[in-house]
């Protein structure tokens, strides 16, 4: 595979993986990291999702068939929040990229302070609709609470030009002595590995979309989770917790094969830990180092 660029995360080089509609992914030879080969311009990039994500089918445009969807990855990341601090702890879970609000919903539901941060207008106004505190915007435009437990991200790190800068925002607004970060992101084990492989038996063929996860221009970079390690140390952060994420639940065929890909990861990961490729999402808890 041919060098075509340097990685977002490491001072590795990318090499060529494949192409999508839309722009061509790499793979770093160092991390694993799989990202855009060429990214495009935040200008370019912002104008794309005012004008075409809407459209791209990219996310689902119902918000209760959303919120299905998502039930059982919901009650989990709960569960994990719920585990992170001290029982009625009155510090605020904000979570960046809020979406249609059912995480939020869940949190509201086991009395855990929330406030959502979320860059389109119509579902921040949703959310609101449905009694939470939700603010349309980005991190640096709101006003956030004076004492945060933990920032969560669902499926919004993929889509960043620049993840490390919002690590730094985060992490400077973060309480040092206990603050948590979740992230739950797609990982480029799959998509590395069907990528080799496809190259090799048919080369001029398009890659999969697989489950949405190379899905150019909103997936700039589907960080490794050694890669993920790299840039929490580099911002005075260290992950607490890397594990697979459940995935969603989108009924028929498709469910069945989200509920097999959440075995064969489970199992994978529990014998090979982070070596084991096949697994769509991982979850990572960052904490500042000591």
């Amino acid at each position: 595979m041919n060098v075509v660029g340097s990685c977002l995360v490491c001072p590795g080089a990318v090499r060529a993986l494949g192409t999508r509609p839309g722009g061509d992914y790499a793979v770093c030879s160092s991390c694993g990291t799989v990202q855009l080969a060429t990214l495009p311009s935040p200008e370019a990039l912002e104008q794309a999702y005012r004008e075409g994500y809407r459209q791209s089918g990219h996310w689902c445009g119902d918000a209760e068939v959303d919120a299905r969807r998502r039930a059982n990855v919901d009650r989990a990341l709960a569960d994990l929040i719920v585990g992170l601090h001290p029982p009625d702890d009155p510090r605020f879970v904000v979570e960046i990229g809020a979406g249609w609000g059912s995480l939020g919903s869940e949190l509201v539901k086991r009395e855990i302070p929330y406030q959502g941060i979320e860059p389109s207008a119509d579902m921040a106004e949703y959310a609101r609709s449905k009694g939470l505190d939700v603010h349309s915007g980005f991190l640096h435009e709101v006003s956030l609470p004076s004492a945060i437990r933990t920032f969560v991200l669902v499926a919004v790190y993929e889509h960043l030009l620049d993840q490390e800068e919002l690590l730094r925002e985060m992490a400077a607004r973060l309480d040092p002595e206990d603050g948590a970060i979740l992230i739950l992101s797609p990982t480029p084990g799959i998509p590395r590995l069907v990528g080799r492989l496809l190259s090799a038996l048919r080369p001029r063929r398009p890659l999969p979309e697989m489950f949405s996860m190379l899905a150019p221009p909103w997936h700039t970079c589907l960080t490794s989770p050694q890669g993920l390690r790299l840039q929490a140390e580099r911002n005075g952060l260290s992950v607490e917790l890397v594990r697979p994420a459940p995935s969603g639940r989108d009924g028929g065929l498709r469910s069945v094969l989200q509920r097999a890909a959440d075995v064969v990861a489970r199992g994978g990961h529990g014998i090979f830990g982070e070596r084991w490729p096949l697994v769509l999402s991982h979850l990572f808890v960052l904490r500042a180092r000591p």
